[in-house]
């Protein structure tokens, strides 16, 4: 039985180690703000957590994950306002010089 018990501390603790290398990967992928990327690295140590039933770290790679889709909503929003800015001051540059060259055109 001793040598059952050894061999599944063995499997738990590779699989821990496992666990937390993609879950530093996804660490160090949103400082770089790889945010989909740490996700993915978040879920898969999620579902090793699942399989050793850490209810902890269930919940920690929960949180991380929202807080990632949070990141990506940010992002998401912050280049969508962006396009609109740019699309809005072209069209402004072009009103603008519509006029002008209509009023110049009236002038002669």
């Amino acid at each position: 039985e001793g040598v059952n018990n050894t061999g599944t501390f063995i499997s738990n603790s590779t699989l821990y180690i496992q666990a937390k290398t993609f879950e530093d990967q996804g660490i160090s992928l949103k400082n770089e703000k790889k945010y989909e990327e740490a996700k993915s690295n978040y879920q898969t140590a999620k579902d090793i957590y699942s399989s050793l039933s850490d209810s902890a770290k269930i919940q920690e790679m929960d949180q991380s994950i929202a807080e990632v889709d949070d990141l990506i909503r940010t992002e998401n929003l912050i280049r969508m306002l962006t396009y609109i800015a740019i699309i809005g001051v072209v069209v402004i540059v072009i009103v603008i010089i519509f006029l002008f060259l209509r009023r110049r055109k009236k002038s002669k």
